[in-house]
């Protein structure tokens, strides 16, 4: 709705994701351990203090940094994908109940995206006024050689998108994340491409 208005929301993230009934209900697992589920899916979307229409000014630095698109670090503008990235980094969260890129640095960031999935292409480092700073001449983040001892265990500690997902990839979640978390602004999926992808849908693969 928001994107046919051409309208960027620019700070999704779980915090401002509002579920519109607050009732519960308990669930037991298969071993008999219980589990609380909502009564109702129904959400709302909040905070749109920074909400910004695609044809205004923008700053060049938006979202919370744990949501941010990696367009927006490598300051090459963005637009409505970086929403949906935001998105992406929300589901993963959902399914894992921490973090996906868990950090306060850019340095860190790119080289966590890198790890999880897969190296930047070479147009948004080459565009990137940025690009020397978090990149050697092969492409490939600087974290070994930019990051602390303890940034350098956490980077390695990050999974590849295919490892995070694990044996749920039978449910269309690594498809939907792969197209969510797709690093190149033009390639990642729009929002009414993400809602017809089959685990939005509940269909199985």
């Amino acid at each position: 709705c928001l994107h046919r208005m051409r309208l960027i929301h620019t700070d999704l993230k779980p915090e401002n994701v509002l579920l519109c009934d607050s009732g519960s209900c308990v669930e037991r697992t298969a071993d008999n351990s219980e589990y609380r589920i909502p009564v109702s899916t129904s959400i709302k979307v909040i905070d749109f203090g920074g909400a910004t229409y695609d044809d205004e000014h923008k700053s060049s630095i938006v979202n919370t940094r744990q949501y941010r698109a990696p367009e927006v670090i490598l300051a090459l503008g963005w637009s409505l994908p970086s929403d949906l990235w935001s998105i992406g980094c929300i589901v993963a969260e959902l399914f894992d109940g921490e973090l996906l890129f868990a950090t306060h640095s850019n340095t860190e960031h790119i080289a966590l995206m890198e790890r999880c999935l897969g190296y930047f292409p070479h147009a948004m480092i080459d565009n990137s006024k940025y690009g020397s700073k978090y990149f050697g001449q092969n492409g490939q983040s600087r974290w070994q050689s930019s990051l602390s001892r303890d940034g350098q265990r956490h980077v390695r500690r990050m999974r590849t998108l295919r490892e995070f997902v694990g044996e749920h990839r039978d449910t269309g979640l690594l498809d939907l994340l792969g197209c969510l978390l797709e690093l190149d602004p033009k390639r990642r999926a729009t929002a009414q491409e993400a809602l017809g992808m089959p685990f939005v849908r509940g269909r199985r693969l």
